[in-house]
């Protein structure tokens, strides 16, 4: 073990951890320190062992499962489910003695989403937290999901522990009187100038002219001012542990006391909507196996001084259903605030309505362009019928007036001036067909028909 290292994280990075969860690691920083403690010659087997992670075998149409700890993830078959054990201080990087860090879980999960055999993952947390910079490398791969991620909560969920969990799709604690919470940042100093200097041990700090404000932020500190070490570096990463939590889990309680580090058991916070189930393992399991027929994964979404000012724009990223007519009326409040009027938020569903709607209209559309084609077209038709009928009614108009101007073309009917005397009812038939043989017109065709 590098002690060194763990030195140096206790001393001069901030912390996202419960008090007596830290406490309980300081007689070995003490040893560190003094120089006291080896661990050249302990067996961390076990501690390793019980970190690692495993598969479980099962089938989604029922309840029993295998556990399978000498298998791969390469070699898991078709419905299998990933457990990652994350217990202990949180660390980025994993440590010989047994802490896994979160880059090599994070690494793990990324396998996971890759291999089509694996329906979903347990991330077995216990943990009552540790490293604030050690929760964004597993964080960021949670938002990445494409398959169910429950987490699994065992005595301590807590601080940086919590602030990973609320990344899963859901939390599932296996006892009510876990230890649930203590949302926050801090950081412990210690001075160990005094009692070197006791010993004889003389500094000297020696900065250049133009160095005036470094490590003023940690000097100031060593003096009893933490006013920049609040305002610069604690302050902004409990900004973003807060809103990080309530953007990933919008039902949280508004409870003050939540984000002013308190802790609660189980059961109340079952209550106040900071875990979402009471449970074992097998539990967990089956939830993984539920979520993972209709999965959806969620829209990742990073929680940054950008988005500070959106918190409600923010959660809604995190939902599984469609938000609601409140939810969205928020989320359009944060852009109102920010100065946004010429645009809005709005559901999915309200979208392929939407859609739905412009696609019936359009094949109305087009139906009436088609039907409006077809009364065109006939009404030409028949104009054209009028305009040939027109046409032929002159053509006929036209041969009647020539026809009526050859001869024989007219007669004096009986009764004219020229017959005054002669009655219709007076003449017989032979008279009148003396009169036409003896026409112009039929002698002539009576000579040439013979």
């Amino acid at each position: 073990m590098n002690a060194n290292y763990y030195v140096n994280l206790a001393l001069h990075e901030p912390w996202a951890i419960a008090p007596d969860y830290a406490q309980s690691y300081l007689p070995l920083l003490a040893q560190l320190l003094k120089g006291e403690s080896s661990t050249a010659e302990i067996d961390h087997a076990a501690e390793r062992l019980k970190n690692k992670s495993y598969i479980v075998k099962s089938s989604l149409d029922d309840d029993d499962y295998e556990e399978d700890f000498e298998s791969t993830p390469d070699d898991a078959p078709a419905g299998a489910i990933a457990v990652l054990n994350l217990k202990g201080p949180i660390v980025k990087n994993s440590q010989f003695c047994g802490p896994r860090g979160t880059v090599e879980i994070a690494a793990e999960l990324k396998k996971i989403y890759a291999n089509p055999n694996f329906i979903g993952a347990v991330i077995d947390l216990d943990s009552g937290g540790g490293q604030a910079y050690a929760v964004k490398p597993l964080t960021d791969i949670l938002e990445e999901r494409n398959k169910p991620v429950v987490i699994l909560a065992g005595n301590l969920l807590c601080s940086a522990g919590y602030y990973i969990a609320a990344y899963g799709d859901e939390i599932v604690c296996d006892h009510p009187r876990s230890i649930i919470g203590c949302i926050g940042v801090m950081q412990s100093m210690v001075n160990t100038k005094p009692a070197l200097e006791k010993l004889g041990v003389e500094f000297h700090d020696v900065y250049a002219t133009q160095s005036p404000l470094k490590n003023k932020t940690f000097t100031d500190a060593l003096t009893g001012d933490y006013t920049k070490l609040k305002s610069d570096l604690l302050d902004p990463l409990a900004e973003d542990f807060h809103n990080d939590v309530k953007a990933q889990r919008p039902g949280i309680s508004n409870d003050k006391t939540i984000f002013q580090g308190e802790t609660f058991l189980a059961s109340k916070a079952l209550d106040l909507g900071m875990i979402d189930h009471l449970g074992n393992k097998d539990f967990a399991i089956s939830r993984v196996k539920a979520l993972s027929k209709n999965y959806k994964a969620p829209k990742a979404q990073t929680q940054n001084s950008n988005m500070k000012n959106f918190p409600n724009v923010a959660a809604l990223a995190t939902l599984a259903a469609a938000p609601t007519t409140e939810q969205l009326d928020l989320a359009n409040a944060d852009l109102t605030v920010a100065g946004i009027t010429k645009a809005t938020l709005v559901s999915e569903d309200f979208i392929t309505e939407s859609a739905n709607t412009a696609t019936e209209l359009e094949e109305v559309k087009t139906t009436l362009q088609t039907e409006t084609a077809a009364k065109t077209q006939a009404t030409n038709d028949h104009a054209a019928e009028i305009v040939a009928h027109n046409k032929t009614k002159e053509a006929l108009a036209e041969a009647l007036s020539k026809v009526g101007k050859g001869p024989g073309a007219t007669h004096k009917p009986a009764g004219t001036p020229e017959n005054k005397d002669v009655q219709p009812e007076d003449v017989n038939d032979d008279d009148v067909q003396a009169q036409l043989d003896a026409m112009p017109h039929n002698q002539n065709a009576d000579k040439i028909l013979g």
